[in-house]
C-alpha cells in the first residue's frame, strides 16, 4: 500500500506527525483486494496497492450529490490493528480521518446564507427534511433590526421548484443589522449579523487608541511616539539597551585571571605555612 500524489495532500493518509519513516511501509500487508472498474472523471485515488507489480486503486473518493462517497477495496484493514503493537494507533487514526473527511461535507437541515450588494441584503434559504431532501412547502420570514430598521419583516418567496427561498431587503443606511429567521411551524430561530456599507469590515475602529498604545509601550519598556516626534527614533534606537545582542561563552579554567587567582592562593598558603613553621 502507498498513498498517491493526490493522497499525500489528503488528511486521510497522514498517519504520523513529524518526520520519520514512511508509516505505510511498515503496516502489515492486506489479505485481500477487490478490483475496481474504470474510475469516474471526478474520482480521486488516495491509496493504491501493488498487486503482481501493478498499482491498483485501493481507496477512491468522489463528490456525490451534496456530499462525498468513498470506496475502500479491501476488508482486511483489521490486520493493521491485530498485527501491530498495542501502542500503534495507525488503524484507528486512519478510520477516524476517513470518516471525518466523509462527514465534513454533510449538509445541515437548514442552509441559510446572506450576501450584501451595496445597500441590499439578499437572503437564501433551503430547508431539508429528515431525509435531507429540500422541502417545497416551507414558509419563512426574516425580522430585520438595525439602524433605521426596528423589526422590519421580510417574507421569503420560492425562487424555483427545488425548494430554494429568496428575499431581498433594502437597508435604510450603513451599519450592522441583525436578521432573525423563523420558519412557519418551527420553534427554532436562526440569527445572523450582517454589516452593510463598510468597504473594509475588518477596520471596525480605524481611529487611534492612544491610551492602549501608551500602556503597551509602558509594559514592554518602549515609548509612545507622536507623528511630530518620529525624527528622533533613529537616535533613540542607537542608544537603546534593547535590540540585537550576541552572547559569547568562554571557559573559566584557562582564563589568565583565574590562573593568577589560583597562583596567589597557592603562594599565600605557602607563605602562611612558612611563617607557622609547618614547612
Amino acid at each position: 500500500m502507498r498513498p498517491t500524489a493526490e493522497g499525500l495532500r489528503s488528511p486521510v493518509t497522514h498517519l504520523l506527525d513529524g518526520e520519520g519513516a514512511d508509516p505505510w511501509i511498515t503496516l502489515p500487508p492486506l489479505g485481500d483486494h477487490q478490483r475496481l472498474g474504470a474510475l469516474k472523471p471526478a474520482a480521486s485515488t488516495l491509496l493504491e496497492v501493488m498487486v503482481g507489480g501493478e498499482a491498483l486503486p485501493l481507496l477512491v473518493s468522489q463528490p456525490y450529490g451534496l456530499g462525498n462517497a468513498a470506496v475502500l477495496a479491501t476488508s482486511t484493514t483489521w490486520r493493521w490493528r491485530m498485527r501491530t503493537p498495542a501502542e500503534d494507533n495507525r488503524h484507528t487514526l486512519f478510520w477516524r480521518q476517513l470518516l471525518r473527511q466523509l462527514g465534513e461535507s454533510a449538509q445541515q437541515p437548514r442552509d441559510l446564507r446572506f450576501s450584501v450588494e451595496d445597500d441590499v441584503i439578499a437572503v437564501r434559504l433551503v430547508e431539508r427534511d429528515e431525509r435531507f431532501a429540500p422541502r417545497r412547502d416551507v414558509r419563512a420570514e426574516v425580522t430585520v433590526t438595525g439602524p433605521g430598521a426596528d423589526g422590519d419583516r421580510l417574507a421569503l418567496d420560492a425562487a424555483d421548484a427545488s425548494g430554494l427561498l429568496e428575499g431581498r431587503y433594502r437597508t435604510p443606511g450603513a451599519g450592522v443589522y441583525r436578521l432573525d429567521l423563523r420558519v412557519a411551524g418551527g420553534d427554532e430561530t436562526s440569527t445572523r449579523f450582517v454589516r452593510v456599507g463598510a468597504e473594509r469590515p475588518e477596520q471596525f475602529q480605524p481611529t487611534q487608541n492612544r491610551a492602549l498604545l501608551e500602556r503597551i509601550a509602558a509594559v514592554t519598556g518602549g515609548r509612545y511616539w507622536q507623528l511630530a516626534e518620529v525624527g528622533g527614533i533613529p537616535a533613540a534606537l542607537t542608544f537603546a539597551s534593547s535590540g540585537v545582542k550576541r552572547t559569547e561563552r568562554f571557559p573559566l579554567w584557562d582564563m589568565p585571571a583565574v590562573f593568577l587567582l589560583l597562583l596567589a592562593l597557592k603562594s599565600g598558603e605557602w607563605l602562611l605555612r612558612r611563617r607557622w613553621g609547618r614547612i
